[in-house]
């Protein structure tokens, strides 16, 4: 979070653009994007990835300008481990070949520029030595690059699907009018089309973040996450938009007094609407942050505050270690089958003991159902057949709702406690 909503959109300013009171400015729009902040609160790609496309797009422009090829090195390492974090951004590689070919063309130049395959080579490295996995598998890896090929652009995603070209384009650009705020957005749309300082680094700056939509608009499945790299872009650009903005006041009012009422106008109007709307995403998003509650650690809460038998906890549900530690030490992982023949054999127990249990068992998640074997399946089977029957006096608490998956980590699986 500290890096792409801080450090991103500062770095594309100060290192590229020369301008540190521009660079906070963005780097406020991106903090204050509830969006993100709520996206980087889960373990996924999206996140990281806008950081490496960044940092692409960054040492491509630094190359472009201050042309030494530790800039073009470093930004084609960062298109490589950007595309090993998520297929799609390995476009930003077009960002450092345009800012090559660009510098090839200048006669003016002495730098010696390398050759066109010098932006496939370098990235495939950074590629492998981020993912180095798939030389172990070869074939799967190729096998999961078409199924998410096919994901996107021919199956869909159910409840996740547009149609080709504008429909997904315009549900995209909704989604983050919706995110940042329409004044927000607007001024960056202006920033894009007019902007007239800076031009051309922000020209150069737009090859990326307008590569992508494009490409992105031409797939069937629609989740919005994919965009998350573009938010710091579409910030650099609202701060464009508020420079053309200003110099338009400057440029066609030129009564003094005149030119500094509207001046003060619009920073006092630009500063409450980005403070409002900043204001009432982090309210909003902090809020619905701390209603996420997973079953797992409100069994733990419960527990915590109970008596102090020993509890047996079925080690597929994946409690974490922190949540394990509000019982002291009082608690023994074991495996649900284990757990599942003791309960059949019945009988006192030589001390008192009671176990966190699943309730909802599936035997898979759809592509992954490979990943179980028969037999797995059937112990499902049998578990979710004896747990439904269990006495009701036994049942000390119920929490969550869902279906713990034995293939992949379930959000608030149902659990209960018995006896």
């Amino acid at each position: 979070r500290y890096l792409i909503s801080l450090q991103s959109p500062k770095a594309i300013f100060r290192g590229a653009l020369k301008d540190k009171y521009k660079a906070l400015l963005a780097a406020f729009v991106v903090a204050t994007t509830g969006f993100l902040i709520k996206s980087s609160s889960v373990i996924a790609t999206d996140m990281p990835v806008a950081v490496f496309t960044l940092l692409a797009v960054y040492f491509a422009l630094r190359y472009r300008f201050e042309e030494r090829h530790a800039f073009l090195r470093a930004s084609l390492i960062f298109c490589g481990v950007a595309a090993a974090t998520k297929y799609n951004s390995g476009l930003v590689v077009i960002v450092p070949y345009l800012a090559m070919r660009h510098l090839r063309t200048q006669a003016k130049t002495s730098l010696n520029i390398p050759k066109d395959h010098y932006v496939i080579v370098v990235p495939a490295m950074a590629f492998f030595l981020a993912m180095p996995g798939l030389v172990l598998n070869i074939i799967k890896f190729i096998s999961n690059v078409v199924s998410e090929v096919l994901h996107y652009s021919v199956n869909g995603h159910k409840n996740y699907e547009s149609s080709l070209g504008f429909d997904n384009f315009f549900h995209q650009m909704t989604q983050m009018n919706g995110h940042l705020g329409a004044v927000v957005f607007a001024i960056a749309v202006l920033g894009i089309f007019i902007s007239r300082s800076e031009n051309d680094k922000l020209k150069f700056l737009w090859v990326y973040p307008l590569a992508f939509v494009v490409f992105m608009s031409l797939m069937k499945t629609n989740f919005h996450r994919n965009f998350i790299q573009i938010y710091p872009f579409m910030a650099v650009f609202f701060v464009a938009g508020v420079s053309t903005i200003w110099e338009m006041i400057t440029n066609y009012i030129t009564k003094r007094s005149l030119q500094r009422m509207a001046q003060a106008g619009f920073v006092f109007a630009l500063v409450a609407i980005i403070a409002h709307n900043g204001f009432k995403q982090l309210t909003q998003t902090t809020l619905a942050l701390q209603n996420v509650y997973d079953s797992r650690s409100e069994s733990m809460d419960f527990l915590q505050s109970s008596d102090k038998q020993t509890v047996i906890i079925a080690k597929e549900l994946d409690i974490h270690a922190s949540d394990l530690s509000k019982l002291d030490g009082r608690y023994q992982l074991v495996p649900l089958a284990d757990i599942y023949l003791r309960l059949q054999q019945g009988g006192p127990a030589t001390y008192p003991v009671i176990y966190v249990v699943p309730t909802k068992l599936s035997h898979f998640d759809g592509k992954y159902k490979h990943r179980i074997s028969d037999d797995l399946r059937r112990q499902a089977d049998d578990w979710r057949q004896f747990i439904n029957n269990y006495p009701e006096e036994k049942i000390i608490q119920s929490f969550g709702k869902r279906n713990l998956s034995l293939s992949l980590f379930s959000v608030d699986p149902k659990l209960v406690i018995i006896e």
